[in-house]
């Protein structure tokens, strides 16, 4: 899958292909409340459906939270073909 970037003041990196978007922010870690309030405060004022990633420097288990964030670690992040369409 081709996918293009843009690099956007707020975020990390956006991702494009012709049909699907990805909003990735990256943190070294996001165990703390605080810093994932800081985190994902970009992504939630992006005013699109479009999947919205937060890819961390730790080992850990994907997950989602209420707002439909998609959390996984940096490994997991770029040896999975599929991780941005979990």
């Amino acid at each position: 899958k081709r996918l293009s970037f843009k690099y956007d003041r707020y975020l990390s990196v956006c991702c494009t292909d012709p049909s699907q978007r990805y909003y990735i922010q990256s943190a070294l870690s996001v165990s703390d409340p605080e810093k994932r309030a800081q985190e994902i405060q970009s992504l939630l004022k992006v005013p699109d459906s479009f999947r919205k990633i937060v890819v961390t420097g730790s080992r850990m288990n994907h997950w989602n939270d209420d707002n439909g964030i998609l959390y996984m670690g940096i490994e997991e992040f770029l040896l999975d073909d599929n991780a941005i369409t979990l």
